[in-house]
């Protein structure tokens, strides 16, 4: 063979225009021609080994089952025991307050801008229909437009009612402050300092009574730090802004009306102060965002939690089938 130049590889590349030359026009025609031409091989998933885990440990957790396995008839009930058990612990830590009220006759209302701005109303029956009105239309709405798809809507909305009902038992217990101007706790002490607190003959009775009248009928006295009522009202007022929000806009504008109208209802018959309306609005709103539209397995059926998580971390196959809900 000739000695000559090896042109096995620079004839080849010395074909048709430098394309590592900026002066040359078509080098990018060339550039993408080439990067479309180019083909990643990816291995066949198949022959790809999964790690190896040194331990029963699943590779990811919670297990499917206790993600989709749900039953929504559990879920109301174990929400309606759980809104329950909150009221009745409120009512009862209410007794707590009555007693250990600053004494009105010494300790002035606090000043409050909105109530220094407004005088004292008394709305009468519009005020309960103010508070009626917006459960009432929420309802409504639900079983309207939802049917019993509302259902995750309702568990969702006394899950988030209960909770900040539990939270407002902590600011109870912490902070006593004096009573605003209401006659009934700061002025109805004919005989005092006699008949100072209103005497309570059975707590456990009131609380019962409490829980009935949902706190209309039982004696109890002082500001009660945050608002239990603003909590129901922005229960409500939330699920309306979540879920009508999307199909009626005039609607959920109804609905924001009729809270403001309230919250501001009972600051100005000087039931609470503002800021126990506020911070009822503030935790509400905050739970209400942090509660998902359905309970966890482990509250609803825990022996079926313990015994899937026991057969999903040792790799045995489900004992149950996955579904999405459970006949109603």
């Amino acid at each position: 063979m000739p000695q000559g130049k090896d042109t096995s590889t620079s004839e080849v590349l010395s074909v048709g225009p430098d394309i590592s030359s900026p002066l040359d026009s078509s080098a990018p025609l060339l550039r993408s021609a080439t990067a479309a031409a180019t083909v990643t091989i990816l291995p066949d998933p198949a022959e790809v080994e999964s790690p190896q885990w040194p331990s029963p440990i699943p590779k990811c957790w919670p297990p499917p089952v206790l993600l989709t396995r749900r039953n929504i008839r559990t879920e109301v009930v174990v929400a309606v025991l759980f809104l329950l058990s909150s009221m009745f612990a409120n009512t009862f830590m209410l007794n707590y307050v009555h007693f250990h009220m600053p004494d009105p006759m010494k300790a002035p209302p606090l000043p409050d801008l909105l109530q220094g701005l407004v005088p004292p109303v008394q709305l009468g029956p519009l005020s309960g229909l103010l508070f009626a009105a917006l459960p009432l239309l929420t309802l409504f709405c639900g079983v309207y437009f939802y049917g019993w798809e509302m259902l995750p809507f309702v568990v969702r909305g006394l899950m988030v009612w209960g909770s900040s009902m539990y939270l407002r038992i902590v600011a109870l217990a912490a902070t006593q402050l004096p009573p605003t101007t209401d006659w009934y706790c700061r002025y109805d002490y004919p005989d005092y300092p006699l008949d100072f607190p209103h005497p309570i003959a059975s707590v456990l009775m009131n609380t019962v009574i409490g829980v009935v009248t949902l706190g209309t009928g039982n004696v109890h006295c002082g500001d009660l730090f945050f608002s239990g009522h603003t909590v129901f009202i922005c229960v409500c007022w939330m699920a309306m802004l979540s879920y009508m929000l999307p199909r009626s806009l005039a609607l959920a504008g109804l609905a924001t009306v009729l809270a403001v109208a309230k919250m501001t209802d009972i600051i100005i018959e000087r039931n609470h102060y503002t800021i126990d309306v506020l911070v009822s609005l503030y935790i509400t709103v905050t739970v209400w965002h942090m509660m998902p539209e359905h309970l966890p397995l482990w509250l609803t059926n825990p022996v079926l939690y313990i015994r899937e998580t026991w057969r999903y971390a040792r790799g045995l196959p489900e004992a149950v089938p996955k579904l999405e809900y459970e006949p109603i």
